[in-house]
């Protein structure tokens, strides 16, 4: 659940397709997204994950203070939080098949979004078909 209305950005390349969900909560930010690899995907479940993980990072320049495994409906995921100089970052991400998902909260550290963070980490689901 978003906890403002989001705005969808889509990205293609011949690699991946990406569907990105942004909402803007005061000065956090808050992003749901899945992505669809057009090949499978090479190495293994737990591979994939980290690197979504770690590009992600480096991406916005943070670093990775936690990081652990997790699964939902039998998917595996990795749920993990980070920290830039001025935001405390928390997401989780799954990998069903070709399709990566991903849920993020990312909020600054001077601001106190405790419960909103958690309700949105949490309401990532699956239907167990």
């Amino acid at each position: 659940m978003m906890p403002a209305k989001p705005v969808e950005h889509v990205t293609q390349d011949e690699k991946i397709t990406s569907h990105t969900f942004l909402a803007q909560l005061g000065k956090a930010f808050y992003v749901g997204s899945f992505s669809d690899y057009s090949a499978p995907i090479k190495g293994t479940e737990d591979e994939e994950l980290q690197g979504n993980r770690d590009k992600f990072n480096k991406g916005i320049k943070a670093t990775l203070i936690n990081s652990r495994n997790i699964t939902a409906a039998g998917l595996q995921g990795i749920e993990f939080t980070s920290e830039t100089e001025g935001a405390t970052i928390r997401a989780k991400v799954f990998l069903k098949g070709q399709r990566v998902f991903m849920i993020v909260a990312m909020v600054p550290k001077d601001v106190d979004q405790t419960k909103t963070i958690q309700r949105f980490i949490d309401s990532l689901a699956f239907n167990e078909k």
